[in-house]
């Protein structure tokens, strides 16, 4: 099992890609042309933002965080964890001599 995405909901996901870019070094794998969702080259692990407006189109119920706001106690983060199959491979029987 392995972290396949984490989606963070930011009030401007534009504005907090150019900062993640600064300050991290990341470099963007695409925003969206409504500028509602984008997400970062960071490996096997998609670190995606998603507009805050997304959380409502998508039924989730998020209380934004803000600068100097530390009552809030709903995370702006939605992560998955992602499950890589393997297939066995059958083991063939000796077929009886008759």
């Amino acid at each position: 099992m392995k972290l396949g995405y984490t989606i963070i909901y930011v009030a401007d996901v534009v504005a907090t890609v150019a900062f993640y870019e600064k300050a991290f070094g990341l470099a963007r794998r695409f925003v969206h042309e409504s500028n509602l969702y984008a997400e970062m080259e960071t490996g096997s692990t998609t670190l995606g933002f998603a507009g805050e407006a997304m959380a409502e189109m998508n039924g989730v119920s998020i209380r934004p965080n803000r600068p100097g706001d530390c009552r809030s106690r709903n995370s702006r983060l939605h992560w998955s964890l992602t499950i890589r199959q393997q297939h066995t491979r059958k083991q063939s029987r000796p077929v009886p001599s008759r």
